[in-house]
C-alpha cells in the first residue's frame, strides 16, 4: 500500500502509481518517486545530483581561478664596472741589516774562548768530546756573526746604489735645465764642465756653506760659470745690464747722515788674507759679478783663482 495521501496519488498517471506500487523499486528509488509524486515542480533527483556537481564545480572555478601567468621579470642591466683606482707607485723599501757595534770585541772573544778551550784540552783539564761540544757552539756563534757582517755589507752596497741613482737623476734633470733655460750644454762642452767641476769643489769646500743641499752647490757652480763665461741666462731679460741693475737696486746716500763707513781707511793693504780673500767674502750675486770682471780685466788672475780652488 502506498505511503502517499490520495491528494497525491491522484495527481500521477496510472502508470506512475503502478511504478510506485510495485516492488520492483529500492526502498531510495521509491521515495524520490514518492517525493515527485508530492511535489510536482521539484527537478528529477538525478538532475539535482547532477546540478549540484556542476554547481560544485563552476563555484570551485570560479573560486579558485587559474591564475594569470605572471609577466617576466626584465633582465638586470649590465652593470657597468668602475675603473679600476691608479695603482700609487711602489715604494722600494730599503734593505737596512745594521752590524752590531761590537762585532769586532764578539769575534775576538770567540776566538780568545776557543785558544782557552784547546789549551784545556792539552792540559787534560777537558776531554775530547768536552772540547769539541764547546768548539762547536762557538762556531755557530761565530757564522751568525759573519751572516750578519754579509747582509750589512749587502745592505751598504744597495744603499750606495740607490744614493748613486738618484744623484744621476739629479745631475739630467739639472743638465736639461741648464740647456733649456740657459742654452748652455754640459753634455757637448766638457771646458764649461770642468769649470763647473772646480766651482763646485771649492764651494763645497768651504765650511762657510756646510750642510747645504746638493741642488743648492750644483745651482751656485753653474751660475758662476755663467758669469765666467759672459753668458746671459735666458731666464733673465737682457735689457737690463748689470750695471744698471745694481745701481737700481742701490739706495741714495747722498742726504744720508755720515757714518764711519765714509771715515778714510788708514795706509796700507791692512788685514788681508790672500790674494783673493774679497772673493771668498762675496756670495750670490756680488761673485758672479766680481767673477765676471775679473775674466774681462784680468784673466791670469782668474786662472790662478780657478786654480786654487
Amino acid at each position: 500500500m502506498s505511503t502517499l495521501d490520495a491528494d497525491a496519488l491522484a495527481t500521477l498517471t496510472p502508470e506512475e502509481r503502478e511504478a510506485i506500487e510495485s516492488d520492483e523499486y529500492s526502498p531510495a528509488e521509491r521515495a524520490a518517486l514518492e517525493k515527485i509524486a508530492s511535489d510536482p515542480d521539484a527537478p528529477d533527483a538525478t538532475d539535482d545530483d547532477d546540478d549540484e556537481e556542476g554547481e560544485d564545480a563552476d563555484s570551485s572555478a570560479e573560486a579558485a581561478p587559474e591564475p594569470a601567468q605572471a609577466p617576466a621579470a626584465p633582465e638586470p642591466a649590465a652593470a657597468i664596472e668602475p675603473p679600476p683606482a691608479p695603482r700609487p707607485e711602489p715604494v722600494a723599501a730599503r734593505y737596512d741589516a745594521p752590524l752590531p757595534n761590537d762585532y769586532d770585541a764578539q769575534i775576538t772573544a770567540l776566538k780568545t774562548k776557543a785558544e782557552e778551550l784547546r789549551r784545556q784540552f792539552k792540559e787534560g783539564e777537558i776531554d775530547i768530546d768536552e772540547r769539541d761540544d764547546e768548539l762547536a757552539a762557538l762556531a755557530e756563534e761565530r757564522e751568525k756573526l759573519l751572516v750578519q757582517r754579509t747582509k750589512s755589507e749587502i745592505a751598504q752596497e744597495m744603499a750606495a746604489q740607490a744614493a748613486n741613482a738618484e744623484w744621476a737623476k739629479t745631475v739630467q734633470a739639472f743638465v736639461a735645465k741648464a740647456r733649456e733655460q740657459d742654452g748652455l750644454d754640459y753634455q757637448a762642452d766638457l771646458s764649461k764642465v770642468a769649470d763647473f767641476d772646480q766651482f763646485f769643489a771649492a764651494l763645497k769646500g768651504n765650511q762657510a756653506h756646510a750642510g747645504k743641499p746638493e741642488q743648492w752647490y750644483m745651482d751656485e757652480a753653474h751660475k758662476r760659470v755663467l758669469a765666467l763665461h759672459g753668458i746671459t741666462p735666458r731666464s733673465v731679460p737682457a735689457a737690463e745690464s748689470v750695471a744698471e741693475a745694481k745701481a737700481r737696486r742701490k739706495p741714495p746716500i747722498d742726504n744720508a747722515p755720515k757714518t764711519l763707513a765714509q771715515v778714510p781707511g788708514a795706509d796700507g793693504p791692512g788685514d788681508v788674507n790672500g790674494e783673493f780673500a774679497d772673493l771668498d767674502s762675496l756670495d750670490g750675486e756680488a761673485l758672479e759679478d766680481a767673477i765676471g770682471k775679473m775674466a774681462r780685466t784680468n784673466p791670469a788672475a782668474l786662472a790662478r783663482y780657478m786654480k786654487g780652488r
